[in-house]
Protein backbone atom coordinates (compact mmCIF):
# COMPACT_ATOMS: atom_id res chain seq x y z
CA UNK A 1 0.00 0.00 0.00
CA UNK A 2 2.71 2.49 0.96
CA UNK A 3 5.61 1.52 -1.27
CA UNK A 4 3.86 -0.40 -4.06
CA UNK A 5 6.30 -3.28 -3.65
CA UNK A 6 5.76 -6.96 -3.02
CA UNK A 7 5.48 -7.88 0.64
CA UNK A 8 8.58 -9.48 2.09
CA UNK A 9 6.74 -11.72 4.55
CA UNK A 10 4.07 -14.38 4.57
CA UNK A 11 1.67 -15.70 7.18
CA UNK A 12 0.06 -19.04 7.84
CA UNK A 13 -2.97 -19.32 10.14
CA UNK A 14 -3.04 -22.09 12.73
CA UNK A 15 -6.80 -22.26 12.54
CA UNK A 16 -9.74 -20.73 10.78
CA UNK A 17 -9.15 -17.08 9.90
CA UNK A 18 -10.94 -14.19 8.26
CA UNK A 19 -8.78 -12.19 5.89
CA UNK A 20 -9.33 -8.56 5.06
CA UNK A 21 -7.71 -6.99 2.05
CA UNK A 22 -7.45 -3.24 1.69
CA UNK A 23 -6.12 -1.50 -1.37
CA UNK A 24 -4.58 1.96 -1.48
CA UNK A 25 -7.76 3.66 -2.72
CA UNK A 26 -9.85 2.11 0.06
CA UNK A 27 -7.31 3.06 2.72
CA UNK A 28 -7.08 6.67 1.57
CA UNK A 29 -10.87 6.89 1.51
CA UNK A 30 -11.07 5.56 5.08
CA UNK A 31 -8.43 8.07 6.22
CA UNK A 32 -10.43 10.89 4.62
CA UNK A 33 -13.49 9.71 6.58
CA UNK A 34 -11.49 9.26 9.81
CA UNK A 35 -8.21 11.23 9.92
CA UNK A 36 -7.48 9.82 13.39
CA UNK A 37 -7.05 6.44 11.67
CA UNK A 38 -3.83 7.72 10.10
CA UNK A 39 -2.54 8.78 13.54
CA UNK A 40 -3.35 5.37 15.03
CA UNK A 41 -1.53 3.67 12.16
CA UNK A 42 1.53 5.90 12.62
CA UNK A 43 1.54 5.22 16.37
CA UNK A 44 1.35 1.48 15.74
CA UNK A 45 4.19 1.59 13.22
CA UNK A 46 6.26 3.73 15.59
CA UNK A 47 5.87 1.15 18.37
CA UNK A 48 6.83 -1.66 16.00
CA UNK A 49 9.92 0.21 14.82
CA UNK A 50 10.93 0.89 18.44
CA UNK A 51 10.47 -2.80 19.33
CA UNK A 52 12.46 -3.94 16.28
CA UNK A 53 15.23 -1.46 17.09
CA UNK A 54 15.43 -2.91 20.60
CA UNK A 55 15.59 -6.47 19.25
CA UNK A 56 18.32 -5.47 16.80
CA UNK A 57 20.34 -3.81 19.57
CA UNK A 58 20.08 -7.02 21.64
CA UNK A 59 21.26 -9.13 18.70
CA UNK A 60 24.20 -6.81 18.10
CA UNK A 61 25.10 -7.02 21.78
CA UNK A 62 24.91 -10.84 21.74
CA UNK A 63 27.28 -11.11 18.78
CA UNK A 64 30.02 -8.97 20.36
Amino acid sequence: IFERETRSASVRARGQAHVLTVDRRQLLSRIEDDPALAMRMIQSMSHRIRDLSGELAKLKGDSM
